[in-house]
């Protein structure tokens, strides 16, 4: 899930993307910083955010959860799970007012939390359409859509579907069967999507997470996709979860590469090395805490504390693998949200497993 009340959200796109500067983005995928804008939309405050969902909340569906507490300017976008079935679609826009409630900037559909590359083309059609509909309810959230699959021609297709819808930006895996891949054919792969279905002012951020997906980026295959699609090719979801390749980004990049972090145990030392947000599923969970690193680190004061309880919080969740289960069932309990079932060939968490993890998380926010 992603969260960010100005644009994106898995996180926030702070700098990095042509035309973006801090006050003007909001997108649902990155962990970012205050303000940030894909296309240079102001997106509502968290309080007049709260407010347009306690109207929707009266008017529309009814026992929605809304969140109390202090005020979020979060920039940080959750990688939302829109795992729901057809007829369930609404809750689907129950769970992105969720996360702008909290002030999330936007949303990523179908990333690894939301079980993207278990969904067939015509299902993330149908998801793609009905989510887009939340914009009318709160204008400035932003929606990043899982577009990558191993065909190269319908990742063009569901690239070229969710430009048309209107979202803001795609995450694109690289084709994860070949895993001996060389770097000629995946800058073949990625100039053929991009040349064919990304508008030369929309953005693409390729996802490297190579335990999952078996094959990732090298420094120079990213070197050369950003030379040749200076705009287009944005940068990366970094969910490596190695620090050196986070450290190796920012000397060779520096902040002309858009770089959102994927690991929340890491955020700090990937901000250190000029990552730009965050895209992580335990933001589901955990928004303010990341935002609370964020907002540290933008004012010269020392997030230690801070990233100390997000990585005890990451390293709680990481013993109940896979997320989308676990994450499931925690918003679940924690936030009343429907207890969305996984698709196969995940499996639901026991029972037991659940409790465990529910009392353990619950103990590490005290």
């Amino acid at each position: 899930a992603l969260a960010d009340h100005r644009v994106v959200g898995t996180a926030g796109l702070q700098k990095g993307l042509p035309g973006i500067g801090r006050q003007g983005l909001g997108p649902s995928v990155a962990v970012v910083a205050g303000r940030i804008g894909l296309a240079g939309e102001d997106v509502a405050e968290p309080a007049q955010a709260r407010g347009q969902f306690a109207l929707l909340r009266q008017a529309n569906t009814g026992n929605l959860l809304f969140v109390e507490g202090d005020e979020i300017d979060v920039g940080i976008a959750c990688q939302v799970d829109l795992h729901v079935q057809h007829r369930r679609r609404q809750l689907a826009h129950r769970l992105l007012r969720f996360l702008a409630a909290r002030g999330c900037h936007g949303a990523l559909l179908f990333g690894t939390t939301g079980e993207g590359p278990s969904f067939s083309p015509k299902e993330r059609e149908t998801l793609l359409r009905s989510a887009r509909v939340y914009r009318q309810q709160l204008p400035g959230f932003k929606l990043l859509a899982g577009t990558g699959t191993p065909s190269l021609s319908e990742s063009i297709e569901l690239t070229k579907l969710a430009f048309d819808l209107g979202y803001d930006g795609v995450v694109v895996l690289p084709p994860y069967y070949f895993r001996k891949a060389t770097d000629e054919g995946l800058f073949n792969w990625f100039s053929g999507l991009i040349t064919k279905a990304v508008p030369a002012n929309k953005y693409l951020l390729g996802y490297h997470i190579p335990a999952t997906a078996g094959i990732g980026f090298s420094l120079d295959l990213l070197a050369r996709l950003k030379n040749a699609f200076p705009v287009q090719f944005a940068g990366i979801k970094d969910s490596s979860g190695d620090e050196n390749f986070s450290s190796e980004l920012g000397k060779r990049f520096g902040k002309e590469l858009l770089v959102l972090n994927g690991t929340d145990s890491h955020f700090h030392h990937a901000l250190k090395n000029h990552a730009q947000g965050a895209i992580t599923a335990a933001a589901n969970l955990i928004s303010e805490d990341l935002r609370e690193i964020w907002d540290l680190y933008q004012n010269g004061k020392d997030p230690t504390e801070a990233q100390a309880r997000v990585a005890k919080q990451r390293h709680i969740l990481e013993k109940y693998l896979p997320f989308p289960p676990t994450l499931k069932a925690l918003l679940h309990r924690m936030h009343a949200m429907p207890h969305w079932a996984v698709k196969p060939p995940l499996e639901e968490i026991s029972h037991e497993l659940e409790e465990q993890a529910f009392q353990e998380f619950e103990r590490s926010q005290v």
